[in-house]
């Protein structure tokens, strides 16, 4: 058995002795072996009590403190002076502080958790990296842009360590030119609303938002990432949607070499969330991505060399349509938007419902409610499409009907239906089996909507399935078909090499380099009960081909109050 005694006994021995450990104390093998051990950790032990004590003994505290509490000089430089005139590598230096009770505090950071934030009725949430140079030009439109709109600045500072630096970072600085703006602290905005300014995201993080469901107990939350993101919560349907915004920065790229700075770096967005409140009860937030030259566009709203213009925006990307569940005030919001902002080309999605040529609807009640609701009529449906399809021919330079699942549906329907069970839709359908199969001879055929559409408008043109459509490296399609025959989403879609914009799960999301609109009709579809992330949402595209998702409140059904 190994006693302290015994242990006290071998640290005597010289080192060459105690290679016969065994024989010397009448040891087993396992004994023997477990002593050496136990007699090597001692002595490192030993020598690091040894280490500190000398090290301790050769500081000058007041000397140190001096150093700490000269104000002419950068954290780095008391660093790299101590670390001279001791002997010792800067690692140890924090080591040396915290056993002296020398306390290294950052000023600008102290400030930034207490700094009191003036409440208003609009904010630009925006964030920046500590040690890294300020985009000034984006910096200087921003505040521009606070100006013209009465809007305060909030700058939530972030936190970013180099893993291949030699020397461990102990000290974080920001851009003094952000000192008035940084808030490095919990602000409840809203009752529907968190700033999340205390949490320290790296900067390297893939998912900002991740885990973070519950920081704002059932309110929207903003945190501060260079990366921009957007996650639509479920929520109850009578409940306000809940969002999970991080904010892009104000900061330069400044990442390690490493693979996880690369895909940061190609991620790292200039960006900030525009908070706008109407009432007590609704809030609007609105994600919005800068060039690297600093300007941006905020609806209409260019900012450049800090001046703001009204613009035209070429691009509106619409959430899915469904016009059998249509909302008469979405859809009035969404002419509005057409006519103010001048927009010439519109992309829509799931247009036809398919209400009355719904594959699934086998069950005798669902059938029997599209009666009474008089959604089972084939013709009347397509009719309602063809009146809605006009109001853009006329209003609209060039709309595009993007292939969509619910489009698609009435191909399938026409495929699998016996005819002789549905005696209301047994003429129309039998004139669209007749298209359908000519249409097999037709290598331009895009599918029975496409058809229709494009026999009937010149402005109107109806996409197939494999059909690009794309404006300044912005792809759009519908969503609903990913890679090699999958399913699409967000996640799939936000792994491609290049930039896209979908429609089809009706939640809307920014993730990579994939953003996604919601819904441009009626919330309630008769099989989405209980919780849902579902809202109201559309996409602009900007004259230099940034998109911007537009946020309805589920409520008010208007997305600003910058145009009341």
């Amino acid at each position: 058995m190994i006693t302290e005694d015994l242990i006290q006994e071998a640290l005597k021995l010289p080192r060459r002795g105690r290679v016969a450990l065994q024989k010397h104390f009448n040891l087993t093998q396992s004994q023997a072996r477990k002593l050496a051990i136990i007699l090597t950790d001692r002595e490192q032990q030993t020598l690091k009590t040894s280490h500190q004590a000398t090290t301790s003994s050769i500081i000058d505290k007041r000397e140190v403190s001096k150093i700490i509490s000269n104000q002419s000089l950068l954290h780095q430089q008391k660093v790299d002076i101590i670390s001279q005139k001791y002997q010792i590598s800067k690692k140890e230096v924090q080591g040396w502080m915290s056993e002296m009770g020398v306390e290294v505090k950052n000023k600008q950071f102290a400030k930034a958790k207490h700094r009191h934030l003036f409440k208003t009725n609009r904010y630009i949430v925006t964030s920046a990296q500590n040690d890294t140079t300020t985009n000034i030009e984006f910096l200087d439109n921003i505040k521009a842009l606070a100006k013209h709109v009465k809007a305060e600045i909030i700058v939530i500072p972030t936190r970013y360590k180099n893993p291949t630096a030699v020397e461990a970072k102990m000290h974080y600085d920001w851009d003094q030119r952000l000192d008035n703006y940084l808030y490095a602290q919990k602000i409840e905005l809203h009752k529907n609303l968190v700033v999340a300014g205390d949490l320290k995201i790296q900067a390297t993080t893939a998912i900002p938002t991740s885990r973070i469901e519950l920081i704002g107990g059932g309110k929207s939350v903003i945190v501060g990432a260079p990366r921009i993101e957007l996650r639509s919560l479920p929520v109850f349907p009578q409940m306000q949607n809940v969002y999970l915004h991080s904010t892009g920065t104000v900061s330069d790229i400044n990442m390690s070499d490493t693979v996880a700075g690369g895909v940061a770096a190609a991620h790292h967005s200039y960006g900030f969330v525009f908070v706008d409140i109407e009432n007590e009860d609704i809030v609007y937030t609105h994600n919005v991505s800068a060039e690297k030259d600093g300007s941006f566009t905020l609806f209409n709203l260019h900012v450049s060399n800090s001046e703001i213009s009204q613009v035209d925006i070429p691009w509106l990307f619409m959430g899915d349509s469904h016009l059998a569940q249509i909302d008469k005030e979405i859809t009035r919001q969404h002419r509005q938007i057409i006519k103010q902002f001048r927009i010439k080309h519109v992309a829509l999605n799931d247009i036809f419902d398919s209400s009355s040529a719904n594959v699934h609807h086998k069950d005798v009640v669902d059938r029997f409610r599209n009666y009474i609701e008089g959604k089972s009529n084939i013709k009347e449906e397509l009719k309602a499409m063809i009146d809605e399809l006009t109001w853009f021919s006329l209003n609209v330079k060039e709309t595009y009907v993007i292939r969509s699942n619910h489009d698609d549906m009435l191909d399938r329907t026409i495929r699998k239906t016996d005819f002789s069970s549905v005696s209301e839709n047994a003429l129309i359908m039998a004139e669209l089996l007749h298209t359908l199969l000519k249409g097999q001879e037709d290598e331009n055929f895009k599918g029975l909507i496409p058809s229709i559409i494009n026999k009937r408008f010149e402005n109107v043109i109806g996409l197939g399935i494999n059909d690009i459509l794309e404006y300044k490296g912005v792809y759009m399609q519908h969503g609903h078909v990913g890679a090699n025959g999958s399913k699409g989403s967000i996640t799939s879609y936000s792994k491609l090499p290049f930039k896209t914009l979908i429609a089809h799960s009706h939640t809307p999301s920014i993730k990579g380099g994939s953003y996604q609109v919601g819904l441009a009709c009626k919330m309630e579809h008769g099989y989405n009960e209980g919780l849902t992330s579902w809202a109201f949402c559309s996409a602009l595209i900007s004259a230099q081909g940034k998109r911007q998702l537009i946020l309805f409140n589920k409520h008010s059904k208007k997305f600003t109050t910058l145009f009341n």
